[in-house]
């Protein structure tokens, strides 16, 4: 039940019947309120009512599964792409050689000995590429570029620039290539 008083005038109206007031009827302004039903007012345990869910039909398991198998085929792609392009295969020869100078600048950087694991079979520290900045007498070289590769089967040659204290250098460094590495030669 609404009771309602519109202009002074106290009107009554039951669950869900509409009350319009009399003067609005002779003003021409209608103004209609729906009295509150059952289903607007608060809530309360008493008119809490327990809902029964049918879950006789059976469920599919399918979409699960074709999700899962979608998820195994992407891991096994990745996995297979891997596999087939790793990325040390990546490299390019330009990188190789530039390893291979790397290596031999930090090893000669390090001790000043000449390191055999860096260099190809029968070299003469005569010839060195760093011959005419003195290596071996404590001097540290870093390594800034290798430019201009170029390869011939297992030989190979690029220009490379390397730094003593604040003085760069380029020079034309030969290479071979032993195994999977490619090592610094004397020419």
């Amino acid at each position: 039940m609404l009771i309602l008083s519109v202009g002074g005038t106290p009107a009554r109206a039951g669950a869900g019947e509409q009350y319009e007031r009399p003067a609005a009827r002779r003003t021409g302004v209608a103004v209609a309120v729906t009295a509150p039903t059952g289903h607007d007012r608060a809530m309360t345990d008493a008119d809490d009512q327990h809902l029964r869910i049918d879950q006789s039909s059976t469920r599919s398991l399918l979409p699960f599964l074709v999700a899962a198998g979608v998820l195994v085929l992407v891991v096994v792609g990745i996995v297979v792409a891997a596999l087939v392009s790793p990325v040390e295969k990546n490299v390019t020869d330009s990188d190789r050689l530039a390893l291979a100078s790397r290596k031999f600048l930090q090893s000669r950087s390090a001790t000043g000995t000449l390191d055999d694991r860096v260099v190809c079979s029968g070299f003469d520290e005569q010839r060195s590429p760093l011959a005419p900045a003195k290596a071996g007498d404590g001097t540290a070289f870093d390594f800034v570029k290798l430019a201009d590769p170029t390869l011939n089967g297992d030989k190979a040659t690029a220009q490379v620039t390397f730094k003593t204290g604040d003085r760069e250098s380029t020079s034309t460094w030969h290479f071979t290539h032993s195994g999977s590495l490619w090592l610094v030669c004397d020419s």
